[in-house]
């Protein structure tokens, strides 16, 4: 089945939009040859590898050109194989848009919000959750795959902007303070369930990389669901001085044991990771609490305290 068909299919079909008319807006232009990645996962599914599937879609009008997001994979494609994990890249896709779809406001985030618990516990208490334009917007870019909940979609758009907690100088509380990012992973310890199902495998990539790594710094956030955090460094808002791949270095490091903060570990438990058995897919235990950082799946390899 070719791209155009496929997205007749869900002109037709329309799931989980109410508002068919809009997905129009969205026309496939060209799929690129992947062949280059595929041949080399294909040789890798008769050893014990770990797998992710994921998906390009290259939207037309973004800073990114397809070289930049083809050097960018596969320097994320080499650090998780580091890992023992395969990023499995099942299609990459160029569609246009309106113009207007590459700026977008993502979350809904509440006001100020007093603290005493660790960082994770405060980000849980915040209840950030997918804004409307957001769920809508993203839902129309992404076709009709199966197994779209443990699927990660990489989406090109340009003005993507987040709610961040910044502290109120003086006092113990949070405000909360929008602004532009580069990149966005939507990560679980986040979102929880306020993210819908089949969009919880989206990040947005917003500009190109002089390292090449900031399509790996956004998965390894989506696939060890922590947040900037590395080393002896404590999670914090901004990856500034934070060392290894959740750090803003350029690093694509990831360390395992109490020392890496389980980063290795917490990635190979990911539910967006699966092994290929009997030729069938098996993937990871879902999130038994939603995703929340201290999610049971992750066993021992939660770091208790967050900051030691």
């Amino acid at each position: 089945m070719n791209i155009k068909t496929t997205f007749f299919i869900s002109l037709l079909s329309c799931p989980f939009l109410t508002n068919c008319a809009l997905l129009k807006k969205v026309r496939p232009l060209k799929q690129y040859n992947t062949s280059w990645q595929q041949n080399e996962t294909s040789s890798s599914k008769t050893s014990p590898h770990l797998f992710v599937d994921v998906v390009i879609i290259h939207v037309e009008g973004s800073t990114i050109d397809w070289k930049d997001l083809k050097k960018q994979f596969q320097v994320a494609h080499k650090t998780f194989k580091r890992q023992g994990v395969m990023l499995n890249l099942i299609k990459a896709i160029k569609v246009k848009t309106p113009r207007h779809w590459h700026k977008i406001n993502v979350d809904e985030v509440n006001g100020t919000q007093e603290t005493g618990l660790d960082f994770y516990k405060t980000i849980e208490k915040k209840k950030k959750k997918l804004s409307k334009k957001a769920t809508k917007h993203f839902s129309h870019l992404i076709q009709d795959f199966e197994n779209k909940d443990r699927t990660i979609f990489l989406l090109t758009l340009n003005e993507i902007s987040m709610g961040i907690l910044e502290k109120n100088e003086g006092r113990d509380t949070y405000r909360v303070k929008n602004f532009k990012v580069g990149g966005y992973s939507f990560p679980s310890y986040i979102y929880q369930d306020r993210i819908p199902s089949h969009l919880r495998g989206v990040i947005t990539l917003g500009r190109k990389s002089k390292t090449n790594s900031i399509m790996a710094h956004e998965l390894a956030h989506k696939l060890i669901n922590a947040s900037h955090e590395g080393g002896s460094s404590c999670p914090k808002f901004s990856g500034t001085k934070i060392p290894g791949i959740l750090g803003y270095t350029g690093s694509t490091q990831i360390l395992s044991g109490v020392e890496g903060r389980f980063h290795g570990e917490r990635l190979r438990k990911s539910p967006f990771v699966y092994q290929i058995k009997n030729d069938k897919k098996v993937w990871n235990t879902d999130y038994q609490k939603d995703g929340v950082y201290s999610d049971p799946i992750y066993g021992k390899y939660i770091m208790t305290p967050v900051c030691p």
